[in-house]
């Protein structure tokens, strides 16, 4: 072999192992970072709010010692290739708020993802009651707890849980459970939508609502309440509770659809 042809192999090898290094599938260890910021922002003319939160969720509280702000914690979870880059990512985790036409705005931004970085948060909400909320596209769960806003949700590819509620409420999500513990208003609603999943309703056993539930795979299933004019076939119940003042509409594509009185 001449030594122009030993050469070219040594090259050729170099070259081969380099590429198959390079392209091996080990997965990256990234390191994870957390921390919270907090703030307030103040109410102006506000007759209403929208939440979003693309890579996390959301839980409200009402905030019943101040009327015109909205007290925040927004939870940041950064994993990156070492703690001091995880860290330098923080601040571009951000809430960010506007005010148009009387609603307040309100959205979580984030550093795009990568092989070498992955970020998410959730964000705690102190709102004044009375205050409507409109949340949607959100990856992880919602939660209210002890409010009386009035509560819609759209595009939430998670569950959702309301407990302890005074207010109307009007909930969809993509795929996940829907519980919903409530005293629906004199002539309020209570309407919940699942593509997949099952949907509990605890309510007052006086509560005055005509009801309508429906699931394309699963059970209706109720408990401790009366019901009267009740019509039930397969995967479908109406009927009425008390006078019928308020509005009682759940729906899943896929899940047990239940519904509990509670004294």
């Amino acid at each position: 072999m001449t030594l122009k042809s030993l050469c070219f192999l040594l090259i050729i090898l170099f070259f081969g192992i380099g590429c198959s290094s390079g392209n091996g599938t080990d997965p990256i260890e990234l390191v994870q970072q957390s921390t919270d910021s907090d703030g307030e922002i103040v109410l102006e003319n506000v007759k209403n709010v929208s939440i979003e939160n693309i890579k996390g969720g959301v839980i409200l509280y009402s905030n019943d010692i101040e009327s015109n702000k909205i007290n925040y914690v927004l939870s940041k979870t950064v994993k990156a290739e070492s703690t001091e880059k995880a860290i330098s990512y923080f601040d571009e985790i951000v809430l960010e708020s506007n005010i148009s036409s009387h609603q307040l705005n309100l959205s979580v931004s984030y550093p795009f993802d990568s092989d070498y970085l992955e970020t998410y948060g959730y964000l705690d909400l102190y709102v004044p009651g009375e205050l409507p909320c409109y949340i949607s596209n959100m990856k992880e769960g919602v939660y209210s707890f002890y409010m009386s806003n009035q509560i819609t949700t759209r595009n939430i590819k998670d569950h959702v849980k309301i407990v302890g509620h005074s207010g109307s409420c009007d909930i969809e999500t993509e795929k996940g459970e829907i519980e919903i513990e409530i005293v629906i208003p004199d002539s309020g609603y209570c309407k919940a939508l699942t593509l997949d999943g099952a949907i509990t309703l605890r309510i007052p056993k006086e509560t005055s609502a005509s009801i309508n539930a429906q699931t394309d795979k699963g059970a209706i299933i109720y408990e401790n309440i009366e019901i009267l004019d009740i019509s039930q076939q397969s995967g479908k119940l109406s009927g009425q509770l008390g006078n019928g003042e308020g509005e009682i509409s759940l729906a899943t594509k896929n899940g047990n659809v239940t519904i509990i009185g509670f004294n």
